[in-house]
């Protein structure tokens, strides 16, 4: 477990709603692009997955316990992958997927409006997993660092 001084001074509140709005309005948005430019499908697949690969390197090297106060975050769709039943994944911290997969839309849409939108979804969903205490402040941030090295790579593996 972390000393989370950010943390600290953030009472818990669920705020399920809202992370479940910004997330999947902005699914549906970037679906829409990747509709009228596929290419945008290739960038967003490859920097999916290598998140999804240094996620998976970064969580087993550094198994943080969840952030006291923790309000597990409720949506109905993405729950779906993890059978249904009430269970919970709370130890996948570091970093955050949620920031880093809004940061990595930012990165990838070209149309200014839609990176607006996508970097204020980037900053909010950040904020609204602070708030729900579903990651430490160094999560967040770290999303955005990684993410953005992985979209380099991503970009590279797209268009070699």
């Amino acid at each position: 477990m972390l000393q989370d001084y950010v943390l600290d001074a953030i009472p818990p509140m669920d705020v399920s709603i809202p992370t479940f709005i910004v997330i999947w309005g902005m699914v549906l948005l970037v679906f829409f692009r990747i509709y009228q430019n596929p290419k945008l499908f290739l960038v967003i697949a490859y920097g999916f997955i290598l998140m999804c690969l240094c996620r998976i390197l970064t969580i087993s090297l550094l198994p943080l316990n969840p952030p006291p106060g923790l309000i597990t975050l409720k949506d109905p769709i993405a729950n779906i992958a993890y059978g249904g039943n009430g269970t919970f994944i709370t130890k996948d911290l570091f970093y955050s997927g949620h920031t880093g997969n809004m940061f990595l839309f930012f990165l990838c849409l070209e149309a200014k409006w839609d990176k607006i939108i996508a970097l204020t979804a980037s900053f909010l969903i950040g904020f609204l997993v602070l708030i729900q205490h579903i990651h430490y402040s160094i999560d967040v941030i770290s999303a955005f660092i990684f993410t953005y090295f992985l979209y380099l790579g991503a970009k590279k593996l797209a268009f070699f």
